[in-house]
């Protein structure tokens, strides 16, 4: 499904739990869009990666995964997206997520996509000790040069990361330079160029995903 035939905000979804409870040997799931998505009370001992592809995840979905029992999920990836497109949650909801003991086990987290992609990056950061991670990827949100500070101060704590994934962000060339410096795993591909509205100064940018 492409977006010539169906956004993807234009998505509808529904509860996830029936499936899960009846593919007991599924190991991977990928969702794509998020109207109406639930994953409710799961348990599964086989799932190992989940992806949720969309412009707005629901914040019930970051507290259903906090409090799902999956022992086999070593990668989580989720677009978390914007308000106008479906996320209704603020950065506690993501703090609860960082803080469940789901987190403990996984290899790679993807939180990206997001309209505050610095605040993201500071609550990671704060819980990174506690993890095993091996990937940690925050593209194609709007990170700036401000989280881009808050990954050089963190340098120690991510020196143990394969790969930090920054694809598609709106950091200057000078703060690219000094993350490239630090010889960490950075991606910074896909530069972006912030908009300035040239009447009132306001300034815009946007996730690469939201409708």
């Amino acid at each position: 499904m492409d977006y010539e035939e169906c956004e993807v905000s234009w998505i509808e979804q529904g509860n996830y739990e029936a499936l899960l409870s009846a593919l007991p040997g599924l190991e991977k799931l990928t969702i794509k869009g998020s109207v109406g998505l639930s994953i409710g009370k799961v348990r599964h001992a086989a799932l190992q990666e989940i992806e949720i592809i969309c412009g707005g995840l629901p914040k019930n979905v970051l507290h259903e995964l906090a409090s799902a029992e999956l022992p086999a999920l070593t990668k989580l990836n989720l677009y978390l997206g914007v308000e106008e497109y479906g996320f209704d949650g603020d950065i506690e909801d993501v703090k609860a997520l960082l803080h469940s003991p789901l987190m403990r086990q996984l290899t790679y987290l993807g939180l990206g996509d997001s309209e505050w992609q610095d605040e993201v990056v500071e609550a990671v950061l704060e819980v990174l000790p506690l993890l095993r991670l091996e990937v940690l990827d925050f593209s194609n949100g709007t990170l700036t040069d401000q989280g881009g500070q808050l990954l050089l101060d963190a340098k120690d704590k991510l020196k143990n990361l394969k790969k930090i994934d920054l694809t598609y962000h709106f950091l200057s060339d000078e703060m690219m330079e000094r993350l490239g410096a630090t010889g960490l795993p950075f991606v910074l591909d896909d530069q972006q160029e912030t908009d300035i509205d040239e009447d009132d100064g306001y300034i815009y940018r946007f996730p690469m995903l939201t409708e």
